[in-house]
């Protein structure tokens, strides 16, 4: 396995895709046990790890597909179920890492990392949790950063060099509580190309420019942190996943994955958990689009980058978030969006011709353009309809 070096040789994280060079070196400390033998995941997150679970109002795991953004399974519950894990999934839309730092109000606070931790410590904490689990076998997933981007950005003014190390500062302190309360095993996810979603397209240049800077001052800042807790628990792993090369490569070389729309959402299949949804004022059938909403990945983004995330843990060094695309071409964080992109191999023919509906195509572009600027203003702090 991959291994990267921090500030000391007891560090073992293991970095994927990032620009940090990994190194082959066997770093002393702990191992990860394998993948295979862990039957439990807790995972803590925002919109894009979310299934709606409330452990106040239940503490197994919700049935079916839950409430997640993809239109469909998320990658916590493709992981999971792949392995035939138990899992405990935090993670709630629009939080961010501390809500005393960045948040969103919507008139009550999404649960941030550190009140998502509480909850974990009030149902699985302590010497004897309603529900048991060991060390050796819980993996802990946490992906942030999201929000905390979106909201530095977006809400202003902001001076990113200011909250981001802050942000992170709290990061570091809820990851550290986790260790304290007798996690081992850390998956750490580092930040998609958000700059890149149909929502903060539709900002202009200037705003695109701004959420490239910041999310790299954010990962970079973020991959040091990770290596200062590493260095302090060589009893851990922290296994960090950077999920921008697998969005980037999925977003320049669409049609190499199955995709036919990459670049836009569909109104119609906004809100909705219908993993086979098809609809006639859609361009092509949900399984087709990158994007579920403006800002949303689809079902099969989470699967691929499940695939590829339990590629990673199970020591597959050709996982594509590690280096190619299914063409053999090297993945790379790709921040601009003017970079070269690879030839594609072959263009899809319109799906249907005829299919979409110009009356039913014309409302949804109209209601999805209401949504939108609903969101940019929630986003800004700003009231719905002033």
């Amino acid at each position: 396995m991959l291994r990267f070096t921090g500030v000391a040789a007891a560090a073992s994280v293991a970095l994927f895709g990032s620009l940090v060079a990994p190194l082959s070196a066997a770093a002393a400390g702990a191992a990860l046990p394998p993948f295979a033998s862990m039957d439990t995941l807790f995972s803590f997150g925002d919109s894009y790890s979310t299934v709606g679970y409330k452990p106040d109002q239940g503490l197994t795991p919700l049935p079916g597909l839950g409430g997640t953004t993809s239109g469909g399974y998320n990658w916590v519950q493709f992981l999971a179920k792949g392995q035939n894990q138990s899992y405990f999934d935090f993670a709630q839309s629009a939080a961010t890492v501390n809500n005393s730092i960045i948040h969103i109000d919507r008139g009550t606070l999404p649960p941030s990392f550190d009140m998502q931790l509480a909850q974990f410590e009030q149902f699985f904490g302590g010497s004897e949790p309603e529900i048991p689990w060991t060390a050796d076998k819980s993996l802990f997933t946490v992906f942030f950063g999201i929000n905390d981007i979106g909201f530095t950005v977006l809400q202003g003014p902001h001076n990113a060099s200011e909250i981001v190390p802050r942000i992170v500062a709290s990061y570091e302190a809820s990851v550290t509580q986790l260790y304290e309360r007798g996690a081992r095993h850390f998956l750490l996810l580092l930040m998609p190309p958000t700059n890149r979603t149909p929502y903060i397209r539709s900002f202009g240049a200037e705003t695109g420019a701004k959420f490239i800077a910041t999310i790299e001052l954010f990962v970079s800042t973020l991959t040091a942190a990770i290596a200062d807790l590493s260095a302090r628990y060589p009893d851990a792993t922290f296994t960090t996943y950077d999920t921008a090369p697998l969005f980037n490569a999925i977003l320049d070389s669409a049609e190499e994955y199955g995709f036919t729309v990459s670049s836009k959402s569909c109104y119609a299949y906004w809100n909705k958990h219908q993993p086979d949804n098809d609809q006639p004022s859609c361009d092509a059938p949900l399984s087709e689009y990158v994007w579920n909403d403006d800002y949303h990945p689809t079902w099969r983004v989470h699967a691929l980058l499940a695939e590829d995330i339990t590629k990673t843990l199970t020591g597959d060094a050709f996982a594509l978030g590690v280096g190619t695309t299914p063409s053999g071409e090297i993945l790379t964080r790709r921040t601009t969006d003017d970079a070269p992109r690879p030839a594609k191999r072959r263009t899809f023919e319109r799906r249907r011709p005829g299919h979409a509906s110009l009356r039913a195509a014309g409302a949804g572009a109209r209601a999805q353009a209401v949504l939108r600027e609903r969101m940019r203003r929630s986003w800004a702090g700003l009231p719905a309809d002033s």
